[in-house]
């Protein structure tokens, strides 16, 4: 079943904040930012299945051409105690990929084409899988702004930035954008929300990785909340 937005929320929210009349990039207060994440975390399941068709695009080298692997992509998440199991098959049942994280150690096997640095891949995709799972919500400290029809919570870690964008008509996450110093390290997207008994998740997830050449297209298939 599709995720049915809700144009008024956001509106009724901000209007309950006095907050309606904000200018474009104008700082919005903590009231509205917390009612908007509240919102969304409530919604989403901390531990679920989800099955997937996932592109694998790789890039090892500017010169080099794209290498592409359409997958099937079977993952359990518990956004509670920050684990994950992803496993992709191709379409005819060969492992091309495990990779699992237990509070925040990462490990697997990967047996992609253009994939020899195995070790720092599988540690950069489990990285772009825990960013894509885990923190789906800035936390306490991060600012916000309004700007168009969106939110952007920005919180900093550091020399690391991470801008989370929320649509404005439906209070859901849209974006993550990663930065290191000026630098955009990795974006994360998420579209066409789905509910289903338990929760909302998003039916196209795609991962970007700027600095090692690869990105995951995730459509989801099937979702079951735990």
């Amino acid at each position: 079943m599709k995720f049915t937005p809700r144009p008024l929320l956001l509106v009724a929210l901000l209007m309950s904040a006095g907050c309606a009349s904000l200018p474009r990039g104008a700082p919005v207060t903590a009231d509205v930012s917390n009612q908007v994440v509240d919102h969304y975390e409530s919604h989403l399941p901390a531990h679920f299945e989800a099955m997937h068709a996932v592109v694998v695009t790789i890039k090892p080298h500017w010169w080099w051409p794209a290498i592409q692997q359409v997958t099937i992509g079977c993952s359990t998440v518990n956004r509670t105690n920050r684990s994950y199991e992803v496993t992709c098959f191709s379409p005819l049942g060969m492992k091309l990929f495990n990779i699992s994280c237990t509070n925040d150690i990462i490990s697997g096997t990967l047996l992609l084409p253009g994939t020899a640095r195995h070790d720092l891949m599988v540690q950069a995709i489990g990285s772009a899988i825990s960013r894509a799972y885990m923190d789906m919500t800035s936390g306490p400290g991060a600012t916000a702004v309004r700007q168009d029809d969106t939110l952007i919570m920005t919180r900093f870690n550091g020399n690391y930035r991470t801008d989370y964008t929320f649509s404005e008509t439906n209070a859901v996450l849209a974006s993550k954008e990663y930065y290191d110093g000026q630098k955009r390290i990795m974006t994360v997207t998420y579209s066409d929300y789905r509910t289903e008994a338990g929760g909302i998740f998003p039916g196209r997830m795609s991962l970007k990785d700027y600095k090692n050449g690869y990105s995951l297209l995730f459509l989801l298939k099937e979702f079951k909340a735990l």
